[in-house]
């Protein structure tokens, strides 16, 4: 039987994405790498970019979600399916990264993530990120990553996460929270999305604006 989870693990439970995801959702449900990827219901999963229904082993990201020679595994996301099926696609697909910006806001609208992104927004720094353009690829975004955070990002697994502390109405509780997940989008391969997503949504809108904007500067 699965431990009673508590008020922080709920909200990263619902906040986070990708391969973050994955381990939290099979830490708390038992569930392995084992399930039928459904093609039909998330078919952004079964692009050959990701052949998710030949390749899902989550337990292998523990250690290091980056691939061994170093580069983002796209391939770590396979877990979240048949959620995100449609900013995977935006993002990891067709490079469409306005189009995962508004894709994923709805997403985090549906499954309540506002509040928890909207902090990550201002506490990563990718408010202010100016190195990704609407055409960043994949081999640019690691060369962003790596500008920014060294080889630190080669270097996390899903084990980190022990160091993310959510809450579902205040969002991340500090600054190293926000900047071990940026580096995990750097990982997984959709930091230069989460830029994208930022700047198109959270930075927009007054009510986000006036109440994280802040921790640009200030701590939680």
């Amino acid at each position: 039987k699965p431990a009673a989870e508590s008020p922080a693990e709920r909200g990263a439970a619902g906040a986070l994405r990708g391969p973050a995801a994955a381990l939290l959702q099979g830490a708390r449900d038992g569930s392995g790498s084992s399930e039928v990827i459904d093609c039909e219901a998330a078919p952004s999963f079964c692009h050959e970019k990701l052949d998710c229904q030949h390749h899902h082993d989550q337990w292998n990201l523990f250690f290091h979600i980056a691939t061994p020679s170093g580069h983002a595994n796209i391939k770590s996301w396979c877990h979240n399916s048949p959620k995100y099926n449609k900013p995977v696609n935006d993002c990891l697909i067709t490079g469409d990264l306005k189009a995962y910006a508004h894709s994923t806001f709805a997403d985090a609208k549906e499954y309540g993530n506002l509040e928890a992104d909207a902090s990550y927004c201002y506490l990563a720094g990718l408010w202010n990120d100016t190195a990704v353009t609407e055409t960043t690829d994949l081999p640019e975004m690691e060369r962003i990553c790596d500008a920014r955070y060294g080889s630190a990002w080669k270097n996390l697994g899903l084990r980190d996460l022990g160091r993310v502390k959510i809450d579902s109405k205040e969002g991340f509780q500090t600054r190293e929270g926000a900047i071990i997940y940026a580096q995990m989008a750097c990982a997984g391969g959709n930091y230069h999305c989460d830029v994208m997503y930022c700047r198109e949504t959270y930075c927009k809108q007054d009510y986000f604006v006036n109440k994280y904007s802040r921790l640009a500067y200030e701590e939680p």
